[in-house]
């Protein structure tokens, strides 16, 4: 079993006013979700883990949205974040989401 260590939360809800919008369309208003940082073991590096039911619309928008407010939370470049889409019967999904994926109208 690998345990990650310095563990620490940061809950949707307690985001400041300008971030909420951005974390409320990423989450359901009726649930409390948390974003976890943590050191992990296998490459001694900081990462973050959000974690989400699969039922949770996420669109490119939402996830540069959020790559910029954790970058004004932490004070620091964050270039991927841990996905953990969980499913209804307790299943959980990891997918690794880098920043920097650009809109179609910036020039690409």
């Amino acid at each position: 079993m690998i345990q990650w260590s310095n563990l620490t939360t940061l809950s949707v809800s307690n985001v400041s006013p300008r971030e909420s919008e951005s974390w409320r369309k990423l989450t359901n208003p009726e649930n409390e979700t948390f974003l976890l940082k943590g050191m992990n073991p296998k490459n001694n590096k900081e990462e973050y883990v959000l974690a989400l039911s699969k039922r949770t619309k996420v669109t490119l928008q939402n996830l540069d949205n959020l790559f910029k407010q954790l970058c004004l939370k932490f004070d620091e470049e964050i270039e991927k974040i841990l996905l953990a889409i969980v499913d209804t019967d307790g299943s959980i999904m990891y997918n690794y989401i880098s920043r920097g994926v650009k809109s179609v109208h910036n020039g690409i």
